[in-house]
């Protein structure tokens, strides 16, 4: 049985369109989001999948992160698991200056405002400092 990103890719030629002129928008220095919704089995993973493929052709970093029911309850969980590949993939000199510059505690400063309140819209800037960090940006 194949897995859902190795099926073929029918009747989002649109959809695919988009994110095609989004990664070539991003590569000229547009910074954009593209957020794939939907039910549950209408190809959302074969269509990122597809994106992915073209993005990593141009010689891009690739993060995929896949949202799983249970980790309902676990914030950022999405992130982790974006990251975590790429952070694997990395040489250990540059994993040993990232991490003494990038620790939990400079990220979470990032994140959280006074009152100790998570401020959700640093996260995106928390990100882009870890990955600009690692050099994977």
């Amino acid at each position: 049985m194949r897995r859902p990103d190795e099926a073929p890719l029918v009747g989002r030629s649109a959809e695919l369109a988009l994110l095609s002129k989004t990664i070539d928008e991003a590569a000229k220095g547009a910074g954009r989001s593209v957020f794939v919704v939907g039910e549950g089995g209408i190809g959302k993973t074969r269509l990122a999948a597809a994106a992915a493929e073209r993005a990593a052709k141009r010689g891009w970093n690739v993060a995929v992160g896949r949202a799983y029911p249970v980790e309902t309850g676990v914030p950022y969980a999405l992130f982790s698991d974006a990251l975590l590949p790429l952070v694997r993939k990395l040489d250990p000199g540059t994993l040993t200056v990232l991490t003494k510059t990038m620790t939990v505690a400079r990220v979470t400063s990032l994140l959280v405002v006074p009152g100790g309140r998570v401020e959700r819209s640093n996260l995106m800037k928390a990100v882009r400092t870890f990955l600009l960090a690692g050099g994977l940006w």
